[in-house]
């Protein structure tokens, strides 16, 4: 005759397996999915608090105390153009390493205010420029689908930037949690974060060329020599496409290019950021966001500030991100809801995660999500512990865990 024991731990078991099949039947299901990220992503960055952001990026906000201050309304579209000149003189001033305008110029405006401009940007030699993206239905009557459209900024002005690139963010789910770093508008096409990261790491081009050439040398003939000739011919976008096009066409590029990496080993560092540069280009189209914290955590100075003092902002060797980003969340016009909107009331800017998304690659620390097996075990093994547990207990405190449970995974 079974003792009671042995019945307890027969019904734990049968109750460890039911709840993990129960859970590998929910985790396959599209909608569970989306709930396991949110909430997963969620518990994470409860669990690890805000993180103290790199030092290489800045976030120039332009808001209505900056709007007040150069004498301009809130209504970005309204400034002439010339104080966007003088932006960009100010930071290079400052000697910053690029500068990436989450602001499209689409538009002609007072005709010497955009002269004025695009001398600014071919000037500079260093200047993104934001493209805007939509999406229009395609296919054949009776078919769905979609593609995202380009929107380049003025033709004077793309001549002179450095580069365009578009920064397209979702909007389902509710939080942003990933963004696209190639495709998100066409095959190939980089995102404004991604030609950021590129020209914040000009001195590596002639080795990353190196590299990639050696191993694929077809490459030669659509790379550019030097970083100097891809200023001088404001072609950054056209390098780009050509690199992520290369590793698309050829499955094996990334590895081969790891390798003679290796082969080739100059400084750890250097050899880290050429890895970040490889694992980028022959990487997928979208990235989870590593936040550092809520709004305002990245390093937020005033446009009117550059204007001012410029020299004493301790702006040389950064990133500069320029776009809406207020300082009281009811002026805010451009933002996003993220894992840290609920904790604090006030969300990100869409120029705050384009500098997130900039620092995560460069520093190469965005959120990798678990592999389809090892997420399966987990849930498997979390179902079979939880199930026994809960059937060990009586039946008013398993009730209780219970609830504690899910209330701690939200």
């Amino acid at each position: 005759m079974a003792t009671a024991s042995g019945k307890g731990l027969r019904r734990a078991a049968l109750c460890g397996a039911a709840v993990a099949a129960i859970g590998l039947a929910l985790t396959l299901l599209p909608r569970v999915l989306e709930l396991d990220e949110t909430l997963g992503l969620g518990l994470l960055f409860r669990l690890r608090g805000p993180q103290p952001p790199p030092d290489s990026v800045v976030v120039v906000s332009v808001s209505q105390e900056s709007a007040d201050a150069v004498g301009q309304t809130a209504h970005l579209i309204q400034w002439p153009r010339s104080l966007h000149a003088n932006l960009i003189e100010a930071l290079n001033k400052a000697e910053v390493r690029a500068i990436a305008f989450d602001i499209l110029f689409k538009d002609a405006r007072k005709a010497v205010d955009d002269e004025r401009f695009a001398s600014a940007l071919a000037t500079a030699g260093n200047v993104l420029l934001l493209e805007g993206s939509d999406k229009e239905e395609v296919g054949p009557e009776g078919s769905s689908g979609s593609i995202g459209t380009r929107t380049l900024p003025l033709d004077r002005f793309t001549d002179s930037a450095l580069a365009t690139a578009p920064f397209a963010l979702p909007t389902v789910p509710f939080e942003v949690s990933q963004f696209w770093t190639f495709g998100r508008t066409a095959d190939a096409t980089p995102s404004l974060p991604v030609a950021a990261v590129q020209a914040h790491l000009r001195e590596d081009y002639p080795l990353l060329r190196e590299l990639l050439v050696t191993s694929a040398p077809e490459l030669a003939k659509s790379l550019p020599e030097t970083w100097a000739a891809i200023v001088a011919g404001h072609n950054l976008g056209s390098v780009l496409r050509a690199i992520r096009g290369a590793f698309e066409a050829d499955g094996s590029l990334l590895e081969r290019a790891l390798v003679r990496l290796g082969v080739d080993s100059v400084e750890p560092e250097r050899n880290r950021r050429l890895a970040s540069l490889l694992d980028l280009y022959g990487g997928p189209n979208s990235l989870y966001l590593n936040y550092y914290g809520p709004a305002r955590t990245i390093r937020t100075v005033p446009y009117d500030s550059v204007l001012q003092n410029p020299t004493t902002l301790d702006l040389a060797g950064k990133t500069v991100f320029v776009g809406y980003s207020e300082p009281h969340q009811p002026d805010q016009r451009d933002f996003f809801h993220s894992v840290f909107s609920q904790r604090t009331g006030s969300n990100l800017s869409g120029v705050e995660i384009g500098a997130t998304a900039f620092a995560n690659m460069l520093e190469g620390n965005s959120l990798v999500p678990l592999g389809r097996l090892p997420h399966l075990l987990l849930v498997l093994l979390w179902g079979l512990a939880l199930g026994a547990l809960l059937a060990l207990q009586p039946t008013g405190r398993a009730v209780g865990m219970a609830v504690l449970a899910v209330i701690g995974g939200v």
